[in-house]
């Protein structure tokens, strides 16, 4: 997909009013819908992380949700250039973690700093995905963890992570909790 087929996917995507904007190399969707603001790249499909599945190359668009607007953006654009950097020692899949995510973005009046690289679920379990010839395209949902969600997520996995967020009622859309 080239940049305006990605944006107009993108956009059926999220509620609200898309806004495009750049940080560095990063294109970035934004999507207000308070309390929630909705950030999403729309070029991490062009990066090649070296996946593939069913003989055709897989790729990913990056997406966060936040109540704090101005961070959203921003820290899409840091996961999208730690995965560039990480050059397929980290890969675009889920489960894979960012840590320090937030503090490399310096937004360090955030308390939910690292980030993890999730399954969206924000669609009721079916992942939006775009095919053409030999590749298809994700979306990807990068969480933010604060420290002891962290220490938590390393001990235990991700999947009693998500139980404990769920069964305390965590608003992991709060950057400062």
């Amino acid at each position: 997909m080239n940049f305006e087929e990605t944006a107009h996917w993108v956009s059926g995507l999220f509620p609200g009013e898309m806004m495009v904007g750049e940080l560095g190399p990063c294109r970035v969707a934004t999507f207000a819908n308070p309390p929630e603001n909705i950030a999403c790249t729309l070029n991490f499909g062009q990066v090649d992380t070296g996946l593939t599945a069913e003989g055709m190359d897989v790729r990913s668009e990056l997406f966060t949700v936040a109540t704090q607007a101005e961070a959203a953006p921003i820290l899409v654009a840091a996961a999208y250039q730690m995965l560039v950097d990480a050059a397929g020692r980290i890969l675009a899949r889920p489960g894979e973690l960012l840590p320090g995510l937030a503090t490399l973005a310096l937004q360090h009046d955030l308390t939910a700093k690292h980030g993890v690289l999730t399954v969206p679920y924000v669609w009721g379990g079916d992942v939006p995905h775009f095919r053409e010839p030999g590749k298809q395209t994700l979306m990807l949902q990068v969480i933010f963890l604060t420290d002891d969600e962290f220490v938590y997520l390393n001990t235990y996995g991700l999947p009693a992570l998500q139980q404990e967020i769920s069964k305390n009622s965590i608003n992991i859309h709060d950057l400062r909790r």
